[in-house]
This record gives C-alpha cells, sequence and structure tokens, in this order.
C-alpha cells in the first residue's frame, strides 16, 4: 500500500469514527445521563490509551507547563465539548449536530488569527467564515421563529461544543516534544479531573453506575465513543498528522459531518428538513473557500507526486 492510499485509508477510518459518535451519543443518552456518561467514556478512553502507551515504550509527558497546557486541552477537547454534545443531542437530531460541528474549522480560523502571527485571516477566509455562519443561521433561524427553546438550547450547546474544539486545535500547538498517544492520554485523566466533580454536582453517578442503569444498548454505544472516536480515532488522527500534514487531515472537516447526517438520518431514522441540507452545504463551502490556499497547493502536491 502506497503512501497516498495509507492516507486516504486513515483519512476515511477517521472520518467514520468521529461522524458517528453523535449517533452514538445519541443512544447513549436515551437511558444514560449525560455528564455521568461522558465521565466513563473518557476514563475507559484513558485507560485504553494507557495500555497502547506502555505497549509500545512510551511513557506519559514531563514537565509542569505541557501538563499545564495538557489540562487545558483535557477540559476544551474532551470534557466540555463531550458533555454539551451529549446536552445538545437530547434535544436535537444527532445530524443537526453533525451539521453544526461543520462550524469548528471557521471559529479555529478566527482564533488562530487571534492568537498566532503565522495563521492570519485572509480575503477567502474571511468569506468562508461568513458563508459559515450564514450556514449556521439557517440552521437556527426556523427554530428561532417557531419559538422552540428546547430546540435553540440542543443548538446552542452544538455550536459551544465546536467553539470549544476550536480552542483545542489552537492550544494543542502548545505542546511540545510529546508523542500523540502521550498527550491523549494524560489530557484524558486531565478531563477527568473536570468532569467527574461535574457529574457528582450535576447528577448521581453511583446510582448510575452501582444501581444497574441504563440498557444494553446505551452501554455499547458508550463503550464504541470511548474505544473508537476517543482513543483509537486520536491515535489514527496524530497518525495521519506525522503522515500526510495537517492541510490533508483538515479534508475530515468535509466528510465529518457528512458521515454524521448519513448516521443519523439512514440508521437512526432521523428527519432531516430542507434547511439542514442548506446549512451542511454552506458550511462545506465555507470550509472550501476559507482553506482555498491551502486545498490548492495540497492538490499540486498530490498531482505532482503521481
Amino acid at each position: 500500500m502506497t503512501a497516498t492510499v495509507r492516507s486516504f485509508v486513515y483519512l476515511f477510518l477517521l472520518a467514520a469514527m468521529w461522524g458517528s459518535s453523535y449517533a452514538l451519543l445519541k443512544v447513549m443518552v436515551e437511558t444514560l445521563p449525560p455528564v455521568t456518561g461522558t465521565a466513563v467514556r473518557v476514563f475507559l478512553a484513558g485507560l485504553l490509551l494507557i495500555v497502547i502507551l506502555y505497549a509500545v515504550g512510551q511513557r506519559l509527558p514531563r514537565g509542569r507547563v505541557n501538563w499545564a497546557w495538557l489540562f487545558v486541552i483535557g477540559a476544551t477537547g474532551s470534557a466540555v465539548p463531550f458533555t454539551l454534545l451529549a446536552f445538545a443531542v437530547e434535544r436535537i437530531p444527532s445530524a443537526s449536530v453533525a451539521v453544526l460541528m461543520g462550524a469548528t474549522p471557521l471559529f479555529t480560523s478566527v482564533m488562530a488569527h487571534l492568537t498566532t502571527r503565522d495563521d492570519q485571516l485572509s480575503v477567502h477566509k474571511l468569506i468562508g467564515i461568513v458563508l459559515g455562519l450564514v450556514g449556521v443561521a439557517v440552521l437556527f433561524g426556523t427554530e428561532a421563529v417557531g419559538g422552540i427553546a428546547r430546540n435553540i438550547w440542543g443548538m446552542a450547546a452544538a455550536l459551544a461544543g465546536s467553539f470549544s474544539y476550536a480552542l483545542t486545535n489552537v492550544v494543542a500547538r502548545r505542546i511540545v516534544g510529546e508523542s500523540p498517544v502521550s498527550a491523549g492520554a494524560a489530557s484524558a485523566f486531565c478531563a477527568l479531573s473536570v468532569v467527574v466533580p461535574w457529574a457528582l454536582i450535576a447528577e448521581s453517578p453511583g446510582t448510575t453506575l452501582l444501581g444497574g442503569e441504563g440498557s444494553l444498548r446505551s452501554w455499547l454505544a458508550l463503550l464504541a465513543l470511548a474505544a473508537l472516536s476517543s482513543a483509537l480515532g486520536n491515535v489514527i488522527f496524530f497518525r495521519l498528522i506525522v503522515l500526510s500534514g495537517p492541510t490533508f487531515v483538515s479534508l475530515n472537516n468535509y466528510l465529518n459531518p457528512l458521515i454524521g447526517t448519513f448516521w443519523g438520518v439512514v440508521l437512526l431514522g432521523e428527519s432531516a428538513q430542507g434547511q439542514a441540507f442548506v446549512a451542511l452545504a454552506l458550511i462545506l463551502v465555507g470550509i472550501a473557500v476559507a482553506n482555498w490556499t491551502a486545498l490548492r497547493s495540497l492538490a499540486t502536491r498530490r498531482a505532482t507526486s503521481v
């Protein structure tokens, strides 16, 4: 298998794992409380990453600076968005959550402009961000006019989760000299220090875990989220970064909402209304326009290497 073929295999595996997470979350919260479910998910993912870490002969990070940034990443990349998305899928279709998560790279562009010197906004990026925001407004618009507060709060939670992921994308640049598996395992256990107190305050995790609550279907969805979306997904993500670079990995931003919408509509039987597809199209076009220069450069390199 050539490096190019391997890159595309990893890319589609990653999109399948992350794109399926919204539908799996929907199944998880059918009978399990969202914050407690998130805590168990993060714990199991961290445990699996620790096993992988020591199996390949690596170690946990050292140094206070890296651990401080890993705590931020654990909060913004796992604890907060996982819980917000679980809250969101309780209120709106998982397909709508997948569409709204397409705003992540647009938020990332804005934050990178504000916090870095080498990733500034351009005309293309500004146009792309505006198109993406119009797409988000389209999805919000119908529910806002109809006054369906439950749906609006669900969409707001999904957007907040998208913003949290974008913040993680910017902060992750601060981690220096650590392997992907090491950083992933450490950030997972840092996330536990946030989500466990949250669960103890907001819910009754002891009753859920010791009282046998939750259907088998919900627990299987939680296990899949921990093993595939959280643990293995992160390993593939960082492996793909090393193999093909961040620009190629950014193609996942197009596949993720599409696959997430597919899982929700086809496998869960959710109904996606017309404005959801209009919003999805606007967000995807916005991402393409915002990343036009990088995508054109990637296409040129791929064509040259063939």
